[in-house]
């Protein structure tokens, strides 16, 4: 009895240490967002004020990046579903030669980023994309397709083969089959995709920083650094901005949350 009440208190314990530990940083980030200063050692500031966000949402700087990395997000997300499913889809429904090397290709994200990218821009100044939001997009996209290819095969894999047959039997062409029986059946998969791919794209910052170096096309997470000049950084401006470019993202959750932890666990949502 005892020792199953401290490992409850343990699990507690832990649990409460795990929250703060994830929340302090958010917390503080918070206040140092609403203070006058930069450098504000209480932990409350003495006085508390909004023209720091007044300050960020009236930098037509901020504003323009914000649409840049909704056009980025948005198209990277349909372009990738347009890429993967029908791939997935024939990785596990079809074979063909060469499908035996598809789980090797899978492990292609364990490469670091950084390797790749210096010849990734030099391909693309000679191809004409580079500085380019094409260039960007397929960029994006391309550094996405393993990890969705993986995340969406295992939805594949759990619908029986019955389905297809019935569907055959009834006179459905593998097209036919594929839009109306395999689609609505792995919508959860679909759905934890598109948060996945979108929250990437939102917040990667090495790939738009290598490859966008003009301001009108910058990603929100380049703009951030506009608030780090030569002789400091603007904390307040800065955490304000961070905060504001973690709504989108957090919206996007909240709104699927339900479909995307069914689609993680594999549980069918109500």
């Amino acid at each position: 009895m005892n020792k199953s009440k401290g490992y409850r208190y343990f699990v507690w314990f832990f649990r409460i240490f795990l929250l703060a530990f994830v929340l302090a940083p958010l917390l503080w980030g918070m206040r140092t967002s609403f203070s006058l200063t930069n450098y504000d050692p209480r932990i409350i500031p003495k006085e508390v004020t909004i023209q720091n966000y007044i300050a960020v949402l009236h930098n037509e700087a901020f504003y323009t990046s914000v649409l840049n990395s909704i056009f980025y997000s948005a198209v990277s997300v349909a372009l990738l579903l347009l890429i993967i499913v029908p791939a997935v889809y024939a990785m596990t429904r079809i074979r063909f030669g060469g499908s035996r090397i598809q789980s090797p290709l899978l492990v292609l994200p364990l490469l670091p980023i950084t390797v790749l990218l210096i010849p990734l821009t030099r391909m693309l100044n000679l191809a004409g994309l580079y500085n380019t939001r094409i260039g960007m997009i397929l960029v994006m996209t391309a550094f996405q397709i393993p990890f969705s290819c993986w995340l969406l095969k295992g939805f594949f894999e759990v619908l029986p083969r019955s389905l297809e047959d019935a569907a055959y039997i009834d006179g459905c062409s593998r097209i036919k089959c594929f839009f109306l029986i395999m689609l609505p059946n792995i919508r959860m998969g679909i759905i934890t995709t598109i948060i996945q791919s979108f929250v990437y794209s939102w917040l990667n910052y090495l790939i738009p920083y290598a490859l966008i170096p003009d301001r009108k096309l910058m990603s929100v997470s380049q703009m951030l650094l506009t608030f780090q000049g030569q002789y400091g950084t603007d904390l307040k401006l800065l955490t304000a901005a961070s905060l504001l470019m973690a709504i989108p993202p957090l919206l996007l959750f909240l709104v699927f949350q339900k479909s995307f932890i069914a689609g993680m666990f594999g549980i069918e949502s109500k």
